[in-house]
């Protein structure tokens, strides 16, 4: 029997259920730091939804229009291999989703960001490749292909320079130069068939203000950061806050 929950811990300590109900297949999950919200895609239930750090006022942010989700990041990226195979784009909020990748691209599973140069990596299990593109999906160039290093690459991640890949037909964690994509290297050969991959460094995680602090809500509820300011209608479709305003969906922020 499959355990169908989220957990999380602390280094040193057992793990605590936060999510134990309402899930089928989990293939992606990421944290807002500055919010404290966590956010996950369900491939089987074909939903992204948000929910504090501790699995209260849980809402389903994307319901529509998705199919076969995979990787997911930031503020908010996901690839979809349904279909029609797609790499999409919405603002933490719910807002201003579009599709930025929907070309020469099959079975899109990693995916990462550089925010230092505003760009999204992502990963084609079937075509073998490793692109990115510019977050609104202009600047497309290819890191890597048809490379022994890369046969069925799964999850992408990236620090600095160099970006790191897990593949699960070789077995291994490799790497290589974010741009130009040499420089390739296996990191580890001990692993069967890895799954995800992530890089924690503070570098990674900038602090900034969290924008919903600069309207009055109801601050223990759960509240994703806005883009811009939106509709009514919008907002609920986003958020589960006390709004006392008549105006106001990567996993990380750009």
């Amino acid at each position: 029997m499959k355990l169908k929950k989220i957990s999380k811990l602390d280094r040193g300590s057992d793990p605590v259920e936060i999510i134990s109900t309402g899930l089928d297949l989990v293939e992606g999950l990421a944290y807002d730091w500055i919010g404290k919200n966590i956010y996950w895609l369900d491939s089987k239930l074909n939903t992204i939804e948000v929910a504090k750090e501790n699995g209260s006022n849980r809402i389903v942010l994307v319901k529509e229009n998705i199919t076969q989700p995979r990787g997911m990041t930031r503020w908010l990226f996901w690839t979809d291999w349904g279909e029609n195979p797609r790499i999409e784009r919405i603002g933490m909020d719910g807002t201003n989703r579009s599709t930025i990748i929907n070309t020469k691209i099959y079975w899109p599973n990693g995916l990462t960001l550089d925010i230092a140069t505003q760009r999204v990596y992502f990963a084609d299990s079937k075509l073998d490749f490793i692109d990115f593109c510019y977050y609104n999906g202009s600047g497309r160039q290819q890191v890597l292909a048809g490379s022994h290093y890369l046969l069925h690459p799964h999850s992408l991640t990236l620090f600095e320079d160099t970006l790191y890949w897990t593949d699960r037909q070789l077995n291994r964690v490799l790497s290589a130069h974010k741009f130009k994509g040499n420089n390739q290297t296996v990191v580890s050969h001990l692993i069967s068939q890895p799954l995800s991959i992530h890089v924690h460094h503070p570098s990674l995680q900038p602090i900034t203000d969290n924008p919903v602090q600069t309207i009055p809500v109801n601050t223990s509820a759960c509240c994703p950061p806005r883009l811009q300011q939106v509709t009514p209608a919008s907002v609920n479709l986003a958020l589960s806050c006390t709004l006392e305003v008549s105006a106001a969906r990567k996993i990380r922020h750009s």
